[in-house]
């Protein structure tokens, strides 16, 4: 059964891919670079800085489009056709994140004594707050069909139902950042402290710990694609 869904899938990417391909794309195309020459020409007369990161932003959304890369589809795919490819890779992406976050935070920090106020990165406490934000982005991202990456590339693809998505994201994250966070805040957040595994076992051991867990995760996800093939 998991064969056949994987093939109905992939019969239908080729359909998908077959469409594309027969419209043409050169006018979008000419139009795109015209604007992205644009702005890179103003970034370089008033934000010199990201002249530079803008290039940076073109080749990540070329790589995700490309690569098919969505947190959505890792997560779903194992439960309905029973592959872990994108899941694994997302694994691995958290490793690399892991070891350059590392870096910074110790090239950044004063490692035997610092605050977590001078920590880079934005640290907020564990608690209720990261379960129920975590449940209501889960449901919202499986019912939209792409998380925020997935809905940019899809948006940049064409797909007209992405773009209602797309509006709808952003009028909730202000809706919720703007307007319902101090009530978040005064419930679960107030008087917290974050939690900081460095803080805890120090820095090699966090750094450890955190790989270690990654690498089980990834293994696990290996074995279960492998037992579905079975």
């Amino acid at each position: 059964m998991t064969s056949e869904r994987i093939e109905a899938l992939k019969r239908r990417r080729k359909e998908e891919r077959e469409v594309i391909k027969s419209t043409n794309q050169s006018p979008h195309a000419w139009i795109l670079l015209v604007i992205i020459l644009m702005v890179s020409m103003a970034l370089f007369l008033n934000q010199s800085f990201y002249m530079w990161i803008f290039p940076i932003g073109i080749l990540l959304g070329f790589t995700l489009e490309r690569s098919r890369f969505c947190f959505t589809a890792s997560i779903r795919n194992p439960l309905t056709i029973g592959t872990t490819k994108l899941l694994q890779a997302v694994i691995l992406a958290l490793m690399v994140s892991t070891v350059f976050f590392f870096i910074l935070q110790v090239q950044t920090l004063d490692v035997g004594n610092f605050q977590l106020s001078e920590v880079p990165g934005n640290l907020r406490p564990l608690g209720w707050n990261t379960v129920i934000g975590g449940v209501l982005f889960g449901v919202g991202m499986i019912i939209a069909g792409g998380c925020a990456s997935g809905t940019l590339v899809r948006v940049g693809e064409g797909f007209t139902l992405q773009i209602v998505v797309l509006v709808a994201f952003i009028a909730g994250a202000i809706l919720a950042g703007v307007f319902h966070y101090p009530f978040w805040y005064d419930l679960f957040i107030e008087g917290r402290e974050a939690i900081y595994l460095p803080e805890i076992f120090g820095f090699i051991p966090a750094l450890l710990l955190q790989l270690a867990v990654l690498g089980i995760l990834y293994v696990a996800a290996r074995s279960f694609a492998k037992r579905k093939k079975i």
